[in-house]
């Protein structure tokens, strides 16, 4: 029975290289030559399927799974709309909370953010008509019905799915570009 989880973990890591040593050493405690003769060949069996099993795996899940989790017009929509994780989480919050007023002191202790950050993703997301500044307060309220249920398809997927969306926010193009242009080197006039 403990032959199968050990070989679903190596699938995944570095123990596929262990693996030969996993088994030879359970058996050593087998009493029974046969018992042992056959825990080593499924030993050799395993890590000879595993080359077969992790390269598809990594394949799979980098590339295509993590593009498909995320639906076109959610693409779209952080695409035009959202720079940072800071802006999503504050967008989200608001739509959490659509009767409550979030000055950017209230935000940043809530978002653990500098209060700067937090005054540019309030900013950002009110430029994007996404939410609505009352006073020196802001409050979730989308310019259309269009953007307000794209936000709530937005937080299920968020919910559902978020390492992929941090990714594709981390990756924006525009965030890349941004990011080696301030490595360029620039002749001084």
């Amino acid at each position: 029975m403990a032959v199968p989880a050990v070989v679903h973990s190596a699938r995944f890591g570095e123990t596929a290289r262990r693996l030969p040593i996993v088994f030879a050493k359970a058996a050593v405690g087998v009493r029974s030559t046969e018992a042992r003769t056959a825990m080593l060949d499924t030993s050799a069996a395993a890590v000879e399927n595993m080359s077969a099993l992790r390269l598809p795996l990594q394949q799979d899940f980098s590339c295509a799974m993590m593009s498909e989790l995320i639906p076109d017009d959610i693409r779209k929509f952080i695409l035009e709309n959202i720079d940072s994780i800071a802006e999503l989480e504050a967008l989200l919050l608001l739509r959490k909370n659509p009767d409550q007023d979030w000055t950017k002191q209230s935000l940043s202790k809530r978002l653990y953010i500098e209060e700067t950050a937090a005054a540019r993703a309030l900013e950002r997301i009110m430029s994007a008509g996404l939410c609505m500044r009352v006073q020196e307060s802001y409050r979730f309220g989308p310019n259309s019905e269009t953007k307000r249920l794209v936000v709530n398809r937005l937080a299920d997927v968020y919910d559902r799915y978020l390492i992929p969306v941090t990714n594709f926010i981390h990756e924006k193009p525009a965030r890349i570009q941004n990011f080696a242009e301030a490595f360029r080197f620039r002749k001084d006039k």
